[in-house]
């Protein structure tokens, strides 16, 4: 049987000769096999022991010397200080990274090149070695999984590769019992679809079904999807499973196209898509602090200013002498790139230091902020200060089930809701600004979506909707509370209908309508579990299922709502094959598919 061993073996293929390494990969690869390395990292580095009789390592691009231990400043800026592999890891990253852009202008990735080819050597040097009887296809696919020095020479036995692991994964997703849940995002000019889901086996589970990129605006990005977006969901024949949609941008485009799809399949009352909580956040603080653009241009121009070398000693002047005054001053050097609140945070901590500028330079006067516009800012800054750490804790959270957002989205809606009674004026426009241009919009969706997910978690159930209506609502809290209870028990009459498989006492099959609420009820009648922190809420549910099967239906479509920051694990491998410019978008499409699928194959 084929088969893939020695996870840190070696495949080295020839450098030079591209098309020889395909004719003679198969019947070359049992000669590859090396001795087990302790770390990859030592195929980019050489050790040798200095005079002194420590060991060093000299890293063969740029060979910079290091050693554990020595914090030397006047040591080779390729320098290491610490012990261990992983200082080493990331210079070879970074070291690879800068020669490749010296040899190449600028275009190249971290692991691919823009010509499809690879360029990091513990992609070269590889995780695998393969038995001699593995045919073509198995070469090809353990290429895909861990690289190669030229993909485009293989572009026709990828294309097929793909197209058999699609088919694969295809006939697996129809076999699956449950609703899948479609994640997009629109990110650099490409488009990306994900499938989430919870399998048979009750494990949360991703999988990409669609790339596209890459387009010359994002307009052309935004007409392309949506005249592709339908014919992907029935090309994977899942459009008639989709339980929710979460894209990572606010475009009305997309959200009309969205909203119109999912209104034409009936998923009332969830008929648009919910924002992911990484761009929730984003939006939020860029919103409010933009919001304030007087005082956000002059901050901008302010900053160029000082950026200019002949302005550069005069505001370095004026830290210092505002220090020697006892003023609160920060010192650092002012970053090339700031946004939202960095932005603010470093114009604030440079006021007192443009005070004294202005003294000195009556140019920098005419562009520096008067009083009341510091006092806006400064003001701004410490209530997105808060939004901040409520936001944070919304988009810091690891990948997980839907359950845990409610409160969290919660906490944001409040702050604003506060934010609207603020004594400063421009804090209350702000506030109002927010509700309008966002809430109003994914409020609904979120409170619906998320409130469902936190119900079916056996810690909370009705109890945390009812405290934090009552906190954001007041005494509308129970026309809000009843406004959930009948969506929820719309939803679960639903799932009791399409999925009719009790008996009643007399050992008959129940009809839909003498199962209406029956379950439900029994389920928000239990006592409720401890609140732990550390829970498993599926692995509660799977074994519980037996109890409340139609509610343990619901729990695995409403729990794999990807709202998470982290819904998309493999970032890096996407831009690192995105940005080959040198390879078509089929291949890319096949690449970025096809890696992942084998990376996480349960077929």
């Amino acid at each position: 049987m084929a088969q893939t061993r020695e996870p840190n073996a070696c495949l080295e293929p020839s450098q030079n000769h591209d098309n020889e390494i395909l004719n003679q990969t198969v019947e070359n690869s049992s000669r590859t096999k090396r001795r087990k390395l302790t770390s990859k990292v030592w195929d980019e580095f050489t050790k040798f022991q200095g005079k002194n009789g420590k060991v060093w390592a000299k890293c063969r691009d740029c060979n910079g010397e290091g050693r554990g231990g020595d914090r030397s400043p006047r040591t080779h800026p390729r320098y290491f200080a610490k012990k261990g592999t992983t200082h080493l890891n990331n210079h070879a990253k970074r070291c690879r990274s800068s020669k490749n852009n010296e040899e190449n202008g600028g275009k190249l990735a971290d692991h691919y090149n823009e010509n499809g080819n690879s360029t990091n050597p513990a992609v070269l040097k590889g995780k695998f070695v393969i038995n001699q009887e593995l045919n073509q296809l198995g070469v090809i696919r353990s290429i895909i999984k861990y690289g190669f020095s030229n993909l485009n020479l293989i572009k026709s036995d990828i294309l097929l590769v793909y197209a058999e692991e699609k088919e694969k994964l295809r006939k697996y997703l129809t076999k699956l019992s449950c609703r899948f849940n479609l994640a997009i995002r629109f990110e650099d000019g490409c488009s990306l679809m994900a499938l989430h889901f919870i399998d048979d086996n009750w494990e949360l589970k991703q999988k990409f079904i669609s790339f596209h990129g890459t387009y010359d605006s994002f307009h052309g990005m935004y007409d392309y999807f949506c005249t592709t977006f339908t014919d992907v969901l029935s090309d994977w024949n899942v459009k008639k499973k989709i339980r929710s949609v979460v894209v990572n941008l606010d475009s009305e485009k997309v959200n009309e196209k969205v909203s119109s799809w999912m209104t034409e399949q009936g998923l009332v009352p969830f008929v648009s898509p919910l924002l992911s909580s990484l761009c929730l956040a984003d939006f939020l603080e860029s919103y409010c602090w933009n919001r304030s653009n007087r005082e956000a241009d002059k901050i901008r121009k302010a900053f160029d200013y000082i950026r200019k070398p002949a302005n550069k000693h005069k505001f370095q002047m004026a830290i210092e002498r505002g220090e020697s005054m006892g003023k609160k001053v920060i010192s650092r050097p002012l970053p090339e790139w700031l946004h939202g609140l960095n932005e603010l945070e470093t114009a604030v901590g440079y006021k007192e230091a443009f005070w004294e500028l202005e003294v000195m330079d009556y140019e920098f006067k005419l562009i520096n902020l008067a009083k009341e516009e510091w006092d806006k800012a400064t003001a701004v800054y410490e209530y997105l200060k808060i939004l901040n750490g409520a936001a944070q804790r919304l988009s810091d959270t690891k990948y997980t089930t839907a359950n845990v957002f409610f409160p969290k989205v919660c906490e944001l809606y409040l702050k604003f809701l506060l934010w609207e009674r603020a004594d400063e004026y421009f804090v209350r426009e702000i506030a109002t600004g927010v509700k309008e241009r966002f809430f109003s919009k994914y409020w609904l969706n979120y409170k619906l979506y998320l409130a469902a997910a936190i119900v079916l978690d056996p810690r909370y159930k009705l109890d945390i909707v009812d405290r934090w209506y009552t906190e954001i609502y007041g005494t509308m809290a129970d026309v809000r509370m009843k406004e959930i209870v009948d969506v929820l028990t719309h939803a679960y009459n639903k799932y009791a209908h399409d999925n009719c498989k009790m008996l009643d006492e007399m050992g008959r099959p129940c009809t839909s309508s003498s199962l209406q609420n029956s379950e439900l009820v029994l389920y928000l009648k239990v006592p409720k579990i401890p609140p732990v922190e550390e829970f498993d809420v599926l692995a509660w549910r799977r074994l519980n299922s037996p109890i409340f099967p139609t509610l343990a239906i619901m729990a695995r479509d409403f729990l794999a709502i990807p709202i998470s920051a982290a819904a998309f694990k493999e970032g890096a491998d996407i831009e690192n094959i995105h940005y080959c410019s040198g390879l078509d978008v089929d291949v890319k499409r096949a690449v970025i598919c096809t890696k992942s699928w084998l990376e996480s194959s349960e077929y």
